[in-house]
């Protein structure tokens, strides 16, 4: 399911009153791309306790710094005065477009996914699914990952035959 269509379904869902199902789409959107600010809007407001909103709230945070609603719920749920906003900055000219990094053996992965001794790497356990799970103070449903085959390799890495 192409990523626009995941949140297209997990908003109908949400209208329908099916909840878990559309955690369920929007955890699968996140497993397959953890930069996706509409993934985590979805997950913040569908999410089952503090500790698992704070999280996606710090996520889109970190995807989008300054975010107004990111920002005053997250001051709400870990009982900060609320500060006025900041003028918005002015418009930046569109970065050049990043060279292409030359193949390695590594397949372009960052340390912390290339090898299983990343257990402390700070991604939720759903994007690591080779990492042991560890009690390192993540959201119950960043906890569960599809299981690995021999490769190690999720199943949405594995190339098919």
């Amino acid at each position: 399911m192409a990523h626009d269509e995941a949140i297209q379904r997990a908003l109908e869902l949400i209208k329908a009153g099916n909840k878990e199902e559309a955690r369920s789409v929007l955890q699968d959107l996140l497993r397959q791309d953890r930069d996706n600010l509409a993934g985590w809007q979805g997950m913040a407001r569908l999410a089952k306790d503090k500790k698992e909103a704070i999280f996606c709230l710090r996520q889109i945070l970190r995807l989008k710094p300054g975010d107004a609603w990111a920002s005053q719920q997250l001051d709400k749920l870990e009982g900060k005065e609320a500060e006025p906003a900041p003028p918005p900055e002015p418009a930046l000219p569109e970065p050049p477009e990043p060279a292409v990094p030359e193949p390695s053996d590594d397949f372009g992965l960052p340390p912390l996914m290339r090898s299983e001794e990343a257990a402390d790497s700070g991604l939720p356990d759903f994007m690591r699914a080779t990492l042991p799970a560890e009690d390192s103070g993540l959201p119950d449903f960043m906890r569960s990952a599809p299981p690995a085959d021999e490769s190690g390799l999720p199943p949405l890495m594995r190339s098919e035959p």
